[in-house]
């Protein structure tokens, strides 16, 4: 959660107007940092259905427009604060570093040895235990219980896989890197080389290729190739069902890109790897790409390409029946959910949330109307601002 992001939650939260004071203390900053960063917050609060009030010698809080939209991103920044506990500007890293901990393990274990582990109470463990559970149910997996053996992680590698990697980001970039949980970063961490190599093949067959991928899942995804690597070492493999393999390899640019980037890999390690770990990483490569205007998305998601347009299609509709907008090009808003919305809807089909769904950076919600929602009034607005600006010049001009 970044900065405008907390103040939103707080404002959205509090039962009364808070002052830029009683924000500063709350989240760690001067009072002019908060002034300055209540035009962010302003537009952060309409994306999502609300709108920032002030009032001298009041304060400032924020009036609901749209209950639905606002109330759902507000229970996904809820997550969020849970993840990144920012108080007086300080991120908890104990809550991270014992989720590590956890997601690490391969058999069962008791509270009590977490508790004797991090020096903490059993209260204080069973609260962490309990976000740990909710952020698995997001990534598909569960936390069993069994009577007189404790608690283990179920569900599938490659589900496991993603919530490593995603703790794992989070940490890298928002805590101070400290990797102290061996059996955790034993699987990131082993040589530094090994790291730079891997992600220059990485990038290398990417630009190669032509296949654009944003910054920060080019981390996640050239980190996911060493920790696949070593899970393999560790003979815990992923094992695709035959029916979705099928409809992996028809991603023909990316299931290519996946092979020439394992052939490299095997060269550099000197051994081999099965299809399960293509397909795996051809899923990742599909939902990471960056959609510019000369994608061909309907060539290039051609398996999926009918329920994508069925779904931008039937949005569309209803969003523009929601807004009552007129003199509006359509065409324009499809092309742009259709670049926005075929990452997730493609997590949507898979049934799987990647390291995006939990970007600091960006309110993203892993429900699809809100984010489709969120896409277009971000555009709208520009839209409104750009008019302003050329109605500005006109007029100075005349």
């Amino acid at each position: 959660m970044n900065r405008e992001q907390l103040i939103l939650y707080i404002l959205a939260n509090s039962e009364k107007p808070l002052f830029s004071s009683d924000l500063g203390e709350m989240v760690g900053r001067s009072i002019r940092t908060i002034k300055y960063d209540m035009e962010k917050v302003d537009l952060l609060a309409r994306e999502i259905g609300g709108l920032l009030k002030t009032k001298r010698g009041t304060g400032y809080w924020v009036e609901v427009i749209d209950n639905e939209i606002f109330s759902q991103a507000l229970y996904q920044l809820s997550i969020r604060e849970t993840f990144f506990k920012n108080y007086a500007g300080e991120i908890n890293t104990d809550y991270f570093r014992i989720m590590q901990y956890l997601i690490a393990q391969k058999d069962y274990f008791k509270i009590e040895e977490v508790c004797n582990k991090f020096y903490i109470s059993r209260n204080i463990a069973q609260e962490v235990i309990s976000l740990f559970r909710e952020f698995l149910t997001a990534l598909n997996l569960r936390l069993v219980s069994k009577p007189n053996y404790g608690l283990k992680v179920i569900g599938d590698e490659f589900s496991i896989r993603l919530a490593m990697i995603t703790l794992f980001q989070i940490h890298f970039h928002k805590i101070e890197y400290t990797p102290t949980i061996k059996s955790f970063y034993i699987y990131f961490e082993k040589d530094l080389q090994e790291i730079i190599d891997v992600r220059n093949i990485l990038l290398n067959t990417l630009r190669q290729n032509d296949y654009s991928v944003t910054d920060i899942l080019t981390q996640a995804l050239s980190r996911y190739l060493i920790l696949q690597k070593n899970r393999n070492n560790s003979n815990l493999k992923i094992i695709f069902d035959p029916t979705i393999s099928d409809t992996i390899k028809q991603f023909s640019s990316a299931y290519v890109i996946s092979k020439k980037v394992f052939k490299h890999l095997e060269n550099y390690y000197n051994q081999s790897f099965d299809q399960n770990e293509i397909q795996a990483f051809t899923l990742l490569l599909i939902v990471s790409r960056d959609i510019s205007s000369d994608v061909d998305v309907k060539m290039e998601y051609k398996p999926l390409w009918k329920y994508i347009d069925q779904i931008v299609t039937d949005f569309l509709y209803i969003y523009l029946n929601k807004v009552e907008i007129d003199r509006i090009n359509k065409e324009v808003l499809y092309n742009y959910l259709i670049a926005s919305l075929t990452p997730p809807i493609t997590q949507l089909y898979f049934n799987f949330n990647f390291i995006e769904s939990f970007s600091p950076e960006y309110v993203y919600t892993g429900k699809l109307e809100l984010h489709a929602f969120i896409c277009l009034n971000c555009l709208l607005n520009l839209y409104l601002i750009l008019l302003n600006h050329i109605f500005q010049l006109i007029y100075l001009k005349d």
